[in-house]
């Protein structure tokens, strides 16, 4: 729903006779959704969240660093040397090239870096609120995923304001651990070697709650 917002909204200013030199200062534009008149809090995010537009409070409790993620993949195929593309690449799945319209071969294909496009990529964890917890609760803890502008807006320590799309992802790092601590032969009872699914928060607008309206 964002990225389709931001979709227009880019098509509307980049193109627009009234604003044609903004290309030159703002490659991108993109669609922030403020004052979400549901406050959700992050102990009560469950299924029936799930990819809708949600907003919660709580602390910042840690940052990660900021990394390059492919958005706009373009690749070679080595059978012909053509370059394909671009692909857009999305959080649900990685696209690539099954085919070459060139060469009608099936591949391989490699990553061609210099004609792929790259957006800022990081992560923080949002903690509730310590008056916002029921007593006898320990505080929730949600990951939120910032991209592009979004990145730096925050700091460990600060109470913000976050919206975003509640959604999933693989958790490798859970699933590689409950699959080797599971024998094959015989899975141990309370376990399951199923892929492991975490819900993260793809954040579309942050600000420091002394700040938001």
């Amino acid at each position: 729903m964002c990225r389709i917002f931001d979709e227009v909204a880019a098509e509307l200013v980049l193109s627009s006779e009234h604003f044609p030199s903004y290309k030159n200062i703002m490659p991108e534009v993109h669609v922030r959704i403020v004052d979400l008149p549901i406050l959700d809090s992050i102990q009560v995010l469950r299924r029936i969240h799930q990819n809708k537009l949600v907003r919660a409070c709580g602390v910042v409790t840690r940052r990660s660093g900021t990394y390059p993620q492919l958005k706009l993949a373009k690749f070679t195929c080595l059978s012909c040397q053509a370059l394909l593309g671009p692909f857009i690449q999305s959080s649900e799945e990685e696209a690539t090239p099954s085919l070459c319209p060139f060469c009608r071969s099936n591949g391989p294909f490699h990553l061609h870096h210099e004609e792929s496009h790259f957006r800022n990529y990081q992560r923080i964890a949002l903690q509730e609120l310590p008056g916002a917890v029921p007593p006898g609760h320990v505080p929730r803890t949600k990951e939120v995923v910032l991209l592009d502008d979004l990145i730096d807006v925050a700091r460990p320590g600060e109470e913000v304001d976050v919206t975003g799309i509640f959604t999933h992802c693989y958790d490798m790092e859970t699933t590689g651990n409950v699959i080797s601590r599971t024998p094959t032969s015989r899975p141990r009872t309370g376990h399951s070697t199923l892929p492991v699914i975490a819900t993260i928060l793809e954040g579309n607008h942050v600000a420091k709650c002394d700040l938001a309206t």
